[in-house]
């Protein structure tokens, strides 16, 4: 069950800006894919994702060493990131 605990008027400006820029589900982009590639390169790391939260999904803009184009939001890291007024660590 998705529970979300950010204010309700915060979460639907949040979520009106993010389909006002039409993204989701968009095209992959080499601009994207190349920066989290150099992302993943200078920071050693196997995963580096640009993820966009939505209703009931954290869908992923660009994407290296993960092969899904999408996760529940529920399960999503940053799903807790943005309900989080504190600083995130």
């Amino acid at each position: 069950m998705l529970i979300i605990d950010t204010a309700p008027d915060l979460e639907q400006r949040r979520l009106a800006a993010l389909w006002a820029l039409d993204i989701l589900d968009s095209l992959e982009e080499d601009g994207f894919n190349d920066l989290v590639a150099e992302v993943s390169e200078t920071c050693d790391t196997p995963i580096s994702l640009i993820s966009l939260i939505d209703t009931d999904r954290q869908w992923f803009k660009a994407r290296v060493g993960l092969d899904a184009q999408e996760t529940p939001r529920d399960v999503a890291f940053c799903n807790h990131a943005i309900q989080t007024p504190a600083l995130l660590v």
